[in-house]
């Protein structure tokens, strides 16, 4: 069988690259964040022969741009570590000849599946067309919208650094680094 691949993108804007991560293996996955005024992320990753690749991200600063973002939250290194899982798990489904994950040419997005959640039957009071009229629901976790957005992929974040060095009220978008 062939080895399978993650496509993990390195970098921002024209300096980035799309570059291969070896997934066959995978054992363990441990999400630390450096300590400091401008952390780092790193996801050990542990092959079944005791190799460990580390996913670094780029260090937290204190600007709200790409690269800007590092995961500081206990929230944010688990969503982080279930992403990947995520992502190892669904290469691991593709067929044997086509090893590379989500496919040629095309990066990871970087996102992780929510927990599975119930269904959100209509509220009592909403008969329908043909026994009523349809009455909103009144509250508001109830809901199409709220449903589907409880149920779809959710991008990993991190906050930025502040001046204190603390973590930031200011969350966005998680950028890699480099591979080591």
């Amino acid at each position: 069988m062939a080895d399978k691949y993650l496509n993990v993108t390195l970098g921002t804007g024209a300096a980035a690259t799309v570059t291969p991560l070896k997934v066959d293996g995978v054992v363990k996955i441990a999400v630390t964040t450096a300590a400091g005024a401008n952390p780092t992320c790193t996801a050990a990753i542990t092959y079944d022969g005791g190799a460990i690749a580390n996913l670094v991200t780029t260090a937290s600063v204190f600007a709200t741009t790409a690269g800007s973002f590092v995961p500081q939250t206990l929230a944010q290194r688990n969503n982080l570590q279930k992403g990947l899982w995520d992502a190892i798990i669904a290469a691991g489904k593709m067929p044997w000849n086509l090893p590379v994950y989500p496919s040629q040419g095309t990066a990871w997005n970087q996102t992780f599946l929510p927990a599975s959640q119930p269904n959100s039957p209509i509220p009592a009071g909403n008969v329908g067309p043909t026994g009523g009229a349809l009455t909103p629901p009144t509250n508001a976790s109830v809901g199409p919208v709220s449903s589907l957005n409880a149920k779809s992929s959710q991008e990993i974040v991190g906050f930025n650094a502040v001046n204190a060095g603390g973590v930031g009220a200011v969350s966005g978008a998680i950028v890699f680094a480099s591979i080591t």
